[in-house]
């Protein structure tokens, strides 16, 4: 039987990384292995949904309505691969609480535990362009004035609700960033369900925001004063 699983994270936090290191695990299963517009095996993002849903279409050979139907046809489609499983992020699934009960479907939950700089990255991202980082050292340098909190907010309060998401996930395997990135990578629960080490090349240690935005302190009391807000 298919072992079925989902790597949920808020983004910005190694996912690219982790989805990699276990597709090089032999017989895993994995959207970007179907359709090569799948980037970064988010089998629901929000932008090529529709897309990805009509590849699958060609596959099965009938409708798949939203987005609830494209998880269940990626799993039917490796019905007889060992592992099957997608990235992706806890806004994109409603009825959230239904796509945690999931029937069979196991949760690898990768988070970072450095806010500020999960707030950063993000707010860096949309500034460049560009969600493609490869843990090198950050070219963009930022600084971060009390003006700029109205712009901010958005992104705050998306990092804010997907960690409290991210919380309500069932026995999950859980990951942090800072642990995923480090020499030395292992996680006992993640080779055990995989049943080999999954293993990380050439892991380059966590990334602060400190390296990049000016004005580190205040920026961190902002966000830790947004993220005690319930």
């Amino acid at each position: 039987m298919t072992k079925k699983f989902c790597l949920l994270t808020p983004g910005r936090s190694g996912s690219t990384t982790l989805i990699r290191a276990i597709g090089n695990r032999p017989g895993v299963a994995l959207p970007s292995r179907d359709i090569s517009s799948c980037i970064d095996d988010e089998l629901v993002h929000p932008a090529r949904l529709r897309q990805t849903s009509k590849a699958y279409e060609a596959l099965v050979g009938r409708p798949i309505p939203d987005g609830n139907a494209l998880v269940d046809t990626f799993f039917e489609v490796h019905q007889s691969d060992a592992f099957a499983g997608f990235k992706s992020m806890p806004a994109r699934h409603e009825p959230y609480e239904s796509f945690l009960r999931t029937e069979g479907l196991h949760f690898i939950v990768l988070t970072r535990d450095d806010l500020p700089s999960l707030v950063a990255s993000f707010h860096v991202a949309k500034r460049r362009g560009t969600w493609r980082r490869e843990g090198e050292e950050h070219e963009f340098r930022w600084r971060f004035t009390r003006d700029q909190i109205p712009g901010l907010r958005a992104t705050t309060e998306y990092v804010r609700r997907s960690v409290e998401l991210l919380k309500q996930v069932p026995n999950p395997i859980w990951i942090r960033y800072e642990d995923l990135v480090s020499p030395g990578f292992q996680c006992i629960e993640l080779d055990a369900f995989f049943g080999s080490p999954i293993q990380i090349e050439s892991p380059k240690g966590p990334v602060s925001g400190s390296s990049y935005v000016s004005g580190w302190n205040d920026f961190q009391s902002y966000v830790h004063s947004e993220m005690s807000v319930s």
